[in-house]
């Protein structure tokens, strides 16, 4: 084990710097940390002569089991089993799904089934489990610290709904109909004099203009510097996907940032937070939004948010992180 240690630890990823979707910053930082910085090489092929710390496992599925260590953090064969058995996706995208999924089971396959495997999700650790991987790991993803915790609606006589993040190929893949389904909800019942919109995103044009068309303030912005300066700029944050694996960053910053988060099941699994709104159901977006109306405070309280905050904390989650390498070998 001590020789062990004395070995550089080569971290293979292509995805740096924050990259959306992707690696950010602070998880590349939190991984350098738990693997310990002077020890840390980055590189882009095995090493054959030290540690290996693979993110993601796509990006070199390599048949090796010594000194490899893989980061998913996600299932890819769960997310596209999901894609294909949801009842809100698009039919077009489950046969793309299908496609995909068989070329993943052809990637997994060539994997050592003794390989360690680190996920932040507890669904996609069974799941490889599952596929005969004897050492894996889940792991509670970290929190980036917000700037400001919210506790004040921006506006006295609107709340502003937050959407962002990637709708995957053709604009679709995460959210399929959920979209649809939200615009069909506020076309039944006016909230316009209670609710408004903030878009992050080009690829939520045509969500802003079926709102502005029934009549809502809808705020739009391709892009943003700092994702922080969104998230201090709305009052509750909403993620309506039909698929997903692992842990969403969004939902973390949101929660983190004091705000509650109105979610479907993927969007808010493996997030510890008591104050999110659940809609498993298309039906129940239109109730789920006048009860958001109705709220004296949208806000996380006081012991949701310490709560969160606790359980998702860096040092915490680093020191659980050390003990998963140290049985990975580390």
């Amino acid at each position: 084990m001590k020789k062990n240690k004395e070995k550089k630890v080569n971290f293979l990823t292509p995805f740096l710097d924050g990259v959306q979707g992707k690696l950010p910053s602070y998880m590349a930082d939190f991984f350098w940390t738990a693997l310990g910085k002077d020890n840390v090489e980055l590189g882009l092929k095995i090493n054959k002569a030290g540690f290996n710390f693979i993110y993601p496992i796509e990006f070199c599925p390599t048949p090796r089991r010594e000194n490899v260590i893989f980061f998913g953090p996600d299932s890819i064969l769960l997310l596209f089993r999901r894609a294909l058995i949801s009842r809100e996706q698009f039919f077009f995208i489950k046969m793309l799904s299908l496609v995909r999924f068989v070329q993943y089971q052809i990637i997994y396959k060539i994997l050592d089934r003794n390989v360690p495997i680190i996920t932040v999700g507890q669904d996609d650790a069974k799941d490889f489990t599952s596929r005969g991987f004897r050492k894996v790991f889940y792991l509670r993803h970290p929190v980036e610290p917000a700037s400001k915790v919210r506790n004040k609606i921006l506006k006295k006589d609107h709340l502003v709904i937050g959407i962002s993040g990637s709708l995957g190929k053709f604009n679709k893949f995460y959210c399929g109909k959920w979209y649809r389904h939200l615009t069909l909800a506020l076309s039944k019942k006016d909230f316009s004099k209670t609710i408004q919109f903030s878009l992050l995103g080009s690829q939520y044009s045509e969500l802003a203009t079926a709102l502005r068309n029934l009549g809502y303030t809808v705020y739009q912005d391709d892009w943003v510097d700092n994702y922080d300066d969104f998230i201090q700029s709305i009052d509750i944050y909403m993620s309506l996907l039909a698929v997903g694996a692992g842990t969403k960053n969004r939902v973390l910053a949101a929660n983190a940032a004091g705000l509650r988060v109105i979610g479907t099941p993927f969007a808010l699994e493996n997030v510890e937070c008591n104050g999110n709104l659940c809609v498993s159901k298309p039906q129940e977006l239109e109730w789920m939004i006048e009860k958001v109306c109705y709220l004296k405070n949208p806000f996380l309280s006081t012991d949701d948010h310490h709560s969160f905050v606790t359980l998702h904390d860096r040092e915490a989650c680093l020191k659980e992180a050390k003990e998963v390498l140290k049985k990975c070998g580390l």
